[in-house]
């Protein structure tokens, strides 16, 4: 089996979604050793758990309005999470995550436990694919405007650049 390096990292273990469960009651958030990759802690340290503020800080301070805000509409309403933000490594670097999670009531109908998953989003794959979505605009805007042929060259520019078919 082969391993994936991330082509901006050459971390081989970059991909690694960590797990993580928090238990709302007593505040203490559980994680995988992806997670404490991830957030800069040791896998002890997450194996352990530690208060969801542990985590919070790690946040990027722009993101963490947003955050915040999902996180208490996913419990308040009981609806899926999925927010993507910054969070710093132990490198002091900040690196961009997609966090899935949902919110878990008690037989009482009381927000109990929060699960989910925490995927590392590779920057350059992000912004390959940031690349073609803008590509993908400018050839539906020339078609829009009558301009086939240049929607055609665009087309053809993408695929010497990106032969892979998407």
């Amino acid at each position: 089996m082969a391993v994936e390096v991330s082509p901006s990292t050459g971390d081989p273990d970059f991909n690694e979604p960590g797990i993580f469960s928090w238990n709302l009651r007593a505040d203490v958030v559980f994680g995988d050793s992806a997670i404490a990759r991830l957030y800069g802690f040791s896998a002890e340290t997450t194996l352990n758990g530690q208060p969801m503020s542990s985590y919070l800080c790690r946040v990027h301070p722009d993101d963490l309005p947003s955050v915040a805000l999902d996180i208490h509409n996913a419990i308040a309403g009981g609806k899926p999470y999925h927010c993507e933000y910054r969070v710093r490594d132990a490198n002091d670097k900040f690196l961009d995550v997609v966090s899935l999670g949902r919110c878990f009531r008690s037989t009482d109908r009381e927000p109990s436990q929060f699960a989910g998953i925490i995927y590392p989003v590779d920057p350059y794959v992000k912004s390959n694919d940031d690349l073609h979505e803008t590509c993908m605009t400018a050839i539906r805007l020339a078609k829009e405007a009558g301009r086939e042929r240049v929607a055609t060259r665009l087309a053809s520019i993408i695929l010497e650049m990106d032969p892979v078919s998407r």
